[in-house]
């Protein structure tokens, strides 16, 4: 049998990668990160540890806390097509 579902609407907390937010990425993720730099750049970029590995999150990529309180990276430009913001703040 073939379903046609919806995806119930879930607000998660996200944040913005920005390369100079450390120590709030680091205190707002529970897994933990490591921080990097690319290989011939100056940009840092995070690597989170998540439920299903270690996931490279670069600066203007968005890290989202999930349902279970989990993070992982997703792209600027595919947070855009998937999230609206509902508040801003801390």
């Amino acid at each position: 049998m073939i379903l046609t579902i919806r995806k119930k609407p879930v607000i998660v907390q996200a944040m913005l990668w920005t390369g100079d937010n450390w120590n709030e990425a680091e205190a707002w993720c529970p897994y933990g990160l490591t921080c990097q730099r690319d290989i011939g750049s100056t940009k840092d970029v995070v690597i989170i540890d998540t439920p299903e590995g270690k996931m490279r999150c670069e600066v203007g990529d968005y890290i989202i806390k999930g349902v279970e309180g989990e993070c992982y990276p997703i792209k600027k430009k595919i947070f855009k097509k998937t999230y609206e913001i509902v508040t801003e703040g801390r």
